[in-house]
């Protein structure tokens, strides 16, 4: 059998909807409350997920939990995936961390 990859199982992650099939899921939690820093894209078409990996290391974005995340359209249709901007705002870096960052 193919060997299927997709992020480990975790608390408080965010979840967001691109386009109509696709799906963003950022950081979350283990069951110890150690925050993961990845992001997952989940393609309901094939049914399949794929690890994003940054082109470059930003201090911007930190592991986190609790936080939220919108779709911003840089076009006025909403279908235009790769003309779009996911804002993620405030995030705890362990439990009774919070941040305001965006």
């Amino acid at each position: 059998p193919k060997l299927q990859l997709h992020p480990v199982r975790r608390l408080l992650p965010t979840m967001t909807t691109v386009c109509k099939t696709l799906v963003i899921l950022f950081g979350g939690a283990d069951n110890d409350f150690i925050a993961y820093n990845d992001t997952w894209i989940f393609d309901g078409t094939t049914e399949t997920w794929s690890e994003l990996k940054p082109a470059i290391t930003s201090h911007f974005i930190q592991p986190g939990i609790y936080h939220s995340a919108a779709v911003m359209y840089q076009k006025a249709s909403p279908c235009r995936c790769k003309e779009s901007v996911i804002v993620l705002f405030g995030s705890s870096f362990e439990l009774g961390n919070s941040s305001s960052s965006i």
